[in-house]
């Protein structure tokens, strides 16, 4: 049963990852290694704590003042370096879209190139 459970929140965390994350790769001039990065914001940071211990990497922040009037405090979580970044997408992989797959491997493969 639990590696049942295990699987429903790989597929809960991808599925939120899916909708709400991003992943992108920054190019650092003058330095060997570029700036690899995974994150999401949200208002209720026990979403993102659950996110977060499900996959067991990246951490928490926040909470930071609203963007503005209408809007609330958020928190975000962010998961940074090549091979955090690349952990935390393998988890996910299975149960990504085809289009967030897309953007994965695309980052993934920039931040190779770039470093090599």
């Amino acid at each position: 049963m639990g590696s049942k459970l295990r699987i429903l929140d790989f597929a809960w965390a991808a599925g939120l990852f899916d909708g709400e994350g991003n992943i992108r790769f920054d190019p650092r001039p003058g330095r060997k290694n570029g700036w690899c990065q995974m994150q999401m914001a949200q208002t209720d940071r026990r979403v993102l704590d659950r996110f977060r211990g499900v996959l067991g990497i990246g951490k928490v922040y926040g909470p930071y003042p609203q963007r503005h009037e209408k809007s609330k405090p958020y928190f975000q979580y962010s998961a940074q370096g090549f091979e955090s970044v690349q952990a935390a997408a393998a988890m996910l992989w299975r149960f990504l879209s085809p289009v967030k797959r897309n953007q994965v491997r695309a980052t993934l493969e920039a931040a190779r190139v770039y470093q090599a």
